[in-house]
């Protein structure tokens, strides 16, 4: 049988089969490869799972199986005894539509309360709204595809080798096959991807966009701008090029923590590659000033 994981944006091709999980060569974002979070998949379908409810009256007691009746008793007797704005719920980002749909429903409905939040939300309300600012579609604008066309890869704000490890090895592939090709990865803190990175911008936290904007002016003012192109397809560009211009790099290294010559190189790598790609991740999008 074939189907999706759900656990992160890749969206790995899987096929299980007689209690096992293993990659769909066919697909084509993950070409046959996991991670470790699918292959657990057969976990819960294993006798010894949780089939029936447990309960205990406080945190120092250990918790004993109860009827399902029971459960829906006590479930239902404790949420009549708070008001609406007692309740709060958080929900999954793995729920399917019509999962959500029915819980809000309940939730907005039934219990009248707008106390109800998802990691949806948390995870992408910042970078669909920003896509769409930005683009007019709250969609990335490349593919993986564009990956084996690229030549160099800048990741900010994202642990690809352990949190994307499918994603990250097409890129290592071709950072090994083609030797002038870079990977740059922007982070606090140094972490695995970092590690494997050609070079390392170990900026202060929460400084990204002033980091960003130092980038646009120094590509402004070294004249590294297509210009034909900007005047086709961009709006609101001399706006965004009056703000850059305040973070001069020799202004924006001392804000970022880094050095002048780092805010240089990452600006000529984006003016003289033929073909990069921008990846983020919940290091930017889940700052105060991810938006």
């Amino acid at each position: 049988m074939r189907f999706q994981c759900p656990y992160c944006g890749v969206g790995c091709g899987l096929l299980f089969q007689e209690g096992k999980v293993r990659g769909d060569r066919e697909h084509t974002a993950s070409r046959g490869d996991l991670c470790q979070k699918p292959l657990y998949y057969p976990k819960v379908m294993q006798k010894d799972r949780l089939l029936k409810p447990l309960f205990r009256e406080n945190k120092k007691d250990p918790f004993k199986e109860i009827g399902w009746k029971e459960a829906y008793r006590i479930v239902a007797s404790r949420l009549q005894s708070l008001s609406p704005e007692e309740v709060y719920f958080y929900l999954s980002g793995q729920l399917m539509t019509e999962e959500i749909y029915l819980i809000n429903k309940f939730v907005k409905g039934f219990l009248r309360t707008n106390n109800i939040d998802a990691n949806s939300r948390l995870c992408m309300a910042t970078p669909a709204t920003a896509y769409r600012l930005s683009f007019g579609s709250d969609g990335p604008p490349c593919s993986y595809e564009d990956i084996e066309d690229s030549e160099a890869f800048v990741f900010a704000g994202s642990n690809a080798l352990w949190t994307h490890p499918v994603l990250f090895k097409r890129v290592m592939k071709v950072r090994h096959g083609n030797p002038h090709s870079k990977i740059v990865v922007i982070d606090p803190v140094k972490t695995e991807t970092a590690r494997k990175a050609d070079m390392h911008i170990q900026l202060r936290a929460g400084t990204d966009t002033v980091l960003f904007n130092s980038v646009l002016c120094l590509l402004y003012r070294k004249g590294w701008i297509n210009e034909e192109f900007v005047k086709k397809h961009v709006e609101g560009f001399e706006e965004a090029v009056e703000n850059a211009l305040k973070y001069p790099p020799e202004l924006a290294s001392r804000i970022c923590e880094i050095e002048e010559k780092e805010i240089y190189m990452l600006a000529e790598l984006y003016a003289f590659s033929k073909k990069l790609i921008s990846f983020w991740c919940q290091g930017l999008n889940q700052s105060p000033n991810a938006l």
